[in-house]
């Protein structure tokens, strides 16, 4: 599963789709590495939740931080570029991370972490085209920019990080080690950990292994079990919440989704309103991907 989104968003863009309507209008296709799209007075996240749809691309995306309306048109830009363009056109750059997969030299994931809104599209000249530094941010650069790590664990490698936890003998120094392993975003080893951390008697290392995930790449049916467990029975709503975010982030089981059409219909539960809107946006997710226009094409 990908960030949070408000349901509504996508619903009444694939109702505009549908209808005809005027306004809204979104048209998003991806060929191959290739993105075409065309956008006018949608809201910028509802646009990226499009192309995330069609790509797997993950989003994380703070309430509120990509709400300004898009009105722009591009044809077969490639897929980094035109996504750069959406987000310096809207964004300030320290508002966003992209981060791209070296390997393969696609977009792994887009972070937009504040409020930071830039001119409108139709009140300046046109954006510069990105440097080629920012369409290749890395996964370890991202994470020094989107957390502030102790300087005793910045630069250490995974082995380094992880000695450094199992040594630790206070529970700041604990949180720090887990809080740097999330710049690891592939490493099994660190996943490892961030796992293991859950069972910790401690609510605050239970919270930073949590809050690593969410940088994470969780893939590991083990874990995700582990998760669903903490969403489940910990005793610690903090805990609990930060266990949402990722489940709703990577974990398409349908255990999970039994677990939030459970909390959502919990008579005075804490995260009622959230477990609904998150089936709500599931739903206009899938909705989103069967409209003829947002059909994945190849990648």
């Amino acid at each position: 599963m990908n960030a949070r989104i408000v349901g509504p968003i996508l619903a009444l863009l694939a109702g505009g789709l549908l209808l005809g309507a005027a306004s809204p209008q979104l048209r998003v296709r991806v060929q191959g590495e290739r993105l075409t799209l065309h956008a006018d007075g949608v809201p910028l996240e509802g646009v990226l939740w499009s192309i995330s749809a069609q790509t797997g691309i993950r989003l994380n995306i703070e309430a509120g931080a990509a709400s300004v309306l898009v009105k722009d048109d591009f044809e077969d830009l490639t897929l980094e570029r035109g996504i750069m363009r959406l987000l310096q056109r809207h964004l300030k750059q320290s508002s966003y991370t992209v981060v791209v997969a070296k390997d393969k030299a696609v977009v792994e994931s887009i972070h937009i972490l504040s409020v930071a809104t830039g001119a409108s599209p139709a009140a300046g000249p046109r954006s510069a085209a990105p440097s080629p530094a920012a369409l290749n941010t890395s996964a370890g650069e991202a994470s020094d920019r989107l957390s502030a790590r102790n300087p005793r664990t910045r630069g250490a490698s995974v082995t380094g990080i992880i000695d450094a936890y199992r040594a630790a003998s206070t529970e700041e120094a604990q949180i720090e080690a887990l809080q740097a392993l999330g710049q690891y975003q592939q490493d099994p080893q660190g996943l490892e950990v961030l796992h293991e951390a859950l069972a910790s008697e401690s609510g605050g290392v239970r919270k930073a292994a949590l809050e690593a995930m969410r940088w994470a790449t969780v893939g590991d049916g083990r874990v995700l079990e582990s998760v669903r467990g903490v969403v489940d029975a910990d005793t610690d709503p903090g805990v609990r919440e930060s266990a949402l975010e990722v489940l709703v982030r990577y974990d398409e089981s349908p255990e999970a989704r039994a677990l939030l059409q459970r909390l959502s219909t919990e008579e005075g539960g804490a995260h009622r309103e959230f477990a609904a809107r998150e089936l709500k946006r599931l739903d206009s997710e899938a909705e989103a991907r069967r409209q003829p226009d947002t059909q994945a094409t190849g990648r």
